[in-house]
């Protein structure tokens, strides 16, 4: 109904529903699609708080949004409890050189439900930038 409207959707997802995804996608339904990457494979299940977590439906969403035509950009909230530079290398390599990727500082406010987690710097946010920008040209830093 929105479509038929002339409106345009944006679709905000975590990329865990891969069956609805391909559906709005293979229906055109959806003009711009974000996607939250959590982590890299082997810290995904600690950042979301499941023990067993199946990174093979993010790689697989992942995918379908790179494939799709539709535009898009990949995302990760960053808190230094979860998040180096070794783990962001390993996002950068999930969605290729081209992807427009965003780095988002943590921000604690009262909505915060676990209050454990701590945003970085903007001279810590910069190194990141830096560092990875060397190689993914697409990568901006969003949060100051």
């Amino acid at each position: 109904m929105i479509k038929s409207k002339g409106l345009k959707v944006k679709l905000d997802t975590n990329g865990t529903n891969t069956k609805l995804l391909s559906e709005l996608i293979e229906e055109r339904l959806i003009d711009y699609i974000a996607m939250d990457i959590k982590a890299d494979s082997d810290n995904y299940g600690k950042v979301v708080g499941l023990e067993h977590f199946d990174f093979s439906q993010i790689e697989k969403a992942i995918e379908l949004i790179m494939s799709s035509g539709i535009d898009y950009e990949f995302r990760t909230t960053i808190n230094k409890e979860s998040h180096d530079l070794q783990v962001l290398e390993n996002i950068c390599r999930y969605i290729g050189y081209e992807s427009k990727y965003y780095l988002q500082n943590f921000r604690d406010n009262e909505n915060v439900l676990d209050r454990k987690f701590t945003g970085f710097s903007y001279n810590e946010l910069q190194d990141f930038k830096q560092a990875l920008s060397i190689d993914y040209t697409n990568l901006k830093v969003r949060g100051f």
